[in-house]
Parts: structure tokens; sequence; C-alpha cells
């Protein structure tokens, strides 16, 4: 009876401490290893490196092919990193825990590696402290995943951006270790993914100035300090303006202009997206009323971030804000990238047709520079294609971007959407944009993005402009290839 007894409290122990998909230490394990560290500071034991592992893509991976199958990526995941890149057996790795399963009370003396939260995994060396042995284990372990993995018959591909920082170099208290090897796992990410990052003081510098930022937009968020310019669209046919693109811009007391390339990304690494973008909507649905109210039908187009599209609150809050705004959907478009679409169809195409219904305008943003999936895209009741800028820059000059620009325009026309193209800055581009049958285009060839009292002045100036469009035989013969585009 006492030997049945002690079994089933080893069991509950390691339910407690396992994690139920890998088999790994789970976080309460390595966090209570951390503990251990942060009280025996400057102990040889608790000396080493750490490794914060995050799979790039895992996401759209689980939506795509199920949570089962996410589930059996993690399982092959974490075992080739053991086997390649620790050179180690899954068995021979640090549990944490003594014969009955309970939390050891010392550091450990073999790797510990511990699935974190979701995709995350935190591997604990210790003893390894040397900068160019960690170097080279970080770099085993994104080599590692290299090959694609069979997961139910699907050949599946999954990189890994890993951070990784040093004791007692980096810091000598375990927990704060952690957060360093988090940041330089951040920086690996945002240097491209698929990569490693070794801490160093810098990386501190920059996550500190980061969360700062960050702060400061939550505050100009919550003071609504945040303003818009906007960048007309105008019709290929005449040069009737035909809608204006909404671009969010900051202006800082202390810091003056800041550049959303440098915002944006602060906002979508701390989770701010989702506020930043209903203060966008918020101040998009503002002005068309001012405009409404003065007689003049403008519609605006926003950009939607993954992050908000993927909230199920997203639509029937923008619906509630349009009746509070008074303003008719049908002034209002949304534009999203082909990826947030693929990442999970149903309720992307859920999502569209709760849009199109409640009669607001969807345009496909930045078409060309992904992997379209025809037949899916054919599946969305859309209105617009955007063509992307690296085509439209192209288009001059190489007769591939030329055919590519064509049979999208020819495409989107058979599947009863309407074509825009962004970034024209030429007339050459324009021309052919034109020519190539493209219903609407936008760039700073014909508007800079401006501030709403401007752009009610430039309309006024620009009622009467015209464009003259040379001969379609002079332009073909004048785009001629480039040697590396074409």
């Amino acid at each position: 009876m006492v030997d049945r007894l002690n079994a089933n409290i080893r069991r509950m122990n390691i339910v407690a401490h396992s994690d139920a998909v890998t088999g790994l230490p789970n976080r309460a394990a390595i966090n209570h290893v951390l503990s251990l560290g942060a009280r025996r500071d400057g102990a040889e034991g608790c000396r080493g490196s750490l490794f914060f592992i995050d799979l790039d893509g895992f996401q759209s991976i689980n939506d795509t092919f199920g949570h089962q199958n996410g589930d059996k990526l993690l399982r092959l995941v974490s075992r080739r990193i053991v086997d390649v890149a620790f050179g180690r057996r899954f068995e021979d790795l640090a549990t944490c825990t003594t014969a009955f399963g309970e939390l050891c009370d010392a550091c450990p003396e073999g790797i510990v590696f511990a699935r974190f939260a979701g995709d995350e995994f935190v591997a604990l060396l210790p003893g390894v402290n040397d900068s160019a042995q960690v170097e080279q284990i970080a770099e085993a372990i994104v080599d590692s995943l290299e090959e694609p993995f069979v997961v139910d018959g699907h050949k599946i591909k999954v990189g890994a951006s890993v951070g990784a920082a040093c004791a007692p170099q980096d810091g000598a208290n375990q927990h704060e270790l952690l957060r360093l090897a988090d940041i330089a796992m951040h920086a690996a990410k945002q240097n491209g993914k698929n990569n490693y990052v070794l801490f160093d003081p810098n990386l501190r510098v920059k996550a500190m100035e980061r969360n700062q930022l960050a702060f400061e937009l939550r505050e100009a968020i919550n003071s609504e300090t945040l303003t818009l310019h906007f960048q007309p669209k105008v019709e290929a046919a005449g040069l009737a303006v035909a809608g204006v693109e909404a671009l969010l811009r900051w202006s800082h007391p202390a810091r003056g202009m800041v550049p959303p390339g440098k915002f944006i990304p602060v906002a979508e690494q701390t989770g701010l997206m989702p506020e930043l973008g209903a203060a966008v909507f918020d101040l998009a649905l503002g002005q068309c009323r001012k405009w409404a109210d003065q007689g003049l039908r403008i519609p605006v187009a926003v950009n939607v971030s993954a992050a908000q599209f993927d909230d199920p609150r997203f639509v029937p809050s923008l619906i509630d804000l349009l009746r509070r705004h008074a303003v008719d959907p049908a002034m209002i478009e949304i534009e999203i990238t082909e990826t947030m679409v693929m990442t999970d169809f149903g309720a992307a195409a859920a999502r569209i047709c709760a849009l199109r219904d409640a009669g607001v305008t969807i345009s496909i943003d930045d078409f060309g520079v992904g992997f379209s999936n025809l037949s899916q895209l054919a599946k969305l009741p859309v209105n617009f294609i955007k063509i992307d800028r690296s085509l439209t820059e192209s288009v001059a000059f190489s007769r591939k971007a030329q055919a590519i620009v064509r049979a999208t325009v020819n495409m989107a026309h058979a599947l009863g959407h309407a074509t825009i193209a962004e970034g024209i800055e030429t007339e050459e581009q324009a021309e052919f944009l034109r020519l190539a049958g493209c219903d609407k285009m936008q760039g700073y060839l014909f508007a800079h993005p401006m501030p709403a009292p401007e752009l009610e002045r430039w309309l006024a100036a620009s009622a009467h402009k015209t464009y003259a469009v040379r001969d379609r035989a002079q332009f073909q013969h004048n785009a001629t290839p480039s040697p590396c585009c074409a």
C-alpha cells in the first residue's frame, strides 16, 4: 500500500512538473531551477548559459494543419534539438526532479531543456559560458531545424529565433539571465528570424528604449495625440480622385515626428497593435464624418494589422464604430494582406463576408510579394487587388514585371475585382499601368500623404488637372529589360 501511495505521489509530481505535449520539464520546473540559481548567486553549479528559443511562424502552421499536428511538430522539434544541437539522448536530460518526482533543491549538473510556453523553449547548460562555445550551440540549434519535418504526411518547415545569455558575465541572477536571453531572442526576430543573437549590453539599452517608446505610444493613444495623413488614390482614366489611404503619424513633444517604421514594430512587439489600430479607425471615421458634414464623399482606406484582424471582436467593434460616427460603410476600405487571409482561410473568409455584408470595401494589399493561393483567393468577395510597389517600381524597365502586372490585372478583372497600383513615382510607370488596364493608382507622382486641411486644398487645386497618355507602341518600345530584373 505504501508503494502504491508513493507511486501515485510520484505520478502527480511528474504531471505537475512536466509538459504534457513534449514530455519536457514545464515552465514551473524551469522557473524553480532559475530560482535556485538566484538564491545561490555565484555558486559554480549555477553558472552557465541560458538559451531562449522561439519557433518562427508556428502559429500559422498550427492554423493550417491543426493543433494536433502542431503538437506533433513540437515533439519532433524538441527531440531534434536535443539530438542534433545538444548531442544528447532525450532520456539523458536533467529532469529537475527527485526520485519521487519532487523538484530538485540543487542546481542541475546536466542540460535542462524545458517547454516554456506555446512555441517557446528554454535550455539551461550548466558550466557552459565561453562565448565561442555558446555561439556554436546557438548556431547548432538554428541549423538543426533546417531540414523539414514530416507530420501526418505533410512536409513542414519551421525555423527558430534564438537568444543566449551567460552567467556570470551577463548576469549572475538566473531570472535576470532569462530576461536577457529573451531580449536577445527578440533581437534575432528583428534581424530577420531563423537566426541567433548573443546578449550584449547594447541590447539592454535598446530594450529599455523600446519599452520607453511603447509606454509613450500607449500614452499617445490614450491622450488622443496621434494624427492621420491622407494619400490620394486616383482613377487611372481621367485622374479623378477615387479616395485616400489613411496613414498614421505621431508627433512626439520631445522626439519630434516619430516615423511609422520606428513605432509600428514597437507596437507589434509589445502587443499594442489592437489598441493602435482601433485608434486609427476612430480617427479615420471621425474625419469621414467631418467631410460628410462638408458635403464631401471621400472614401478612406485603412490598413489592418494581423493582430487586429485575427481578433474575433474586430468586425463587430468596427461595425459599432461606423454606427457611432454615423459613417456610410461604403466610405471605408479595409486593406489586409494575402498572408493574413491564408493563415486561417476559413476564419478570414467569414470576417471578410461579414464586413462586405455590412457594406465595407475590402482590398488585398501588397499583392505580388507572397505566394498566392489563387483558388482560395477566387472564393473571397474582395473589391480590390492592390499591386505591390515592388512591381510598379520595375514596370518601366523590366519586361518580367510588366508581364506579371498585366497577368495580375487580367486575373483580378476575371475574378470580378478592380486593381490599385501603389508606389507610382514616374510618368512611365503611370502610363504603363493605365495601358495595362489598372483601375486606380497611388503614389508620389500624384500626391504625398498630407493632413486633412491640406488635402482639402489639394483637392480644390487639382480639380482640373489633366494627364497625357503616350502611344502604347511607343511605350512598349521604350521599356527595355533590366540585366538583373528582367
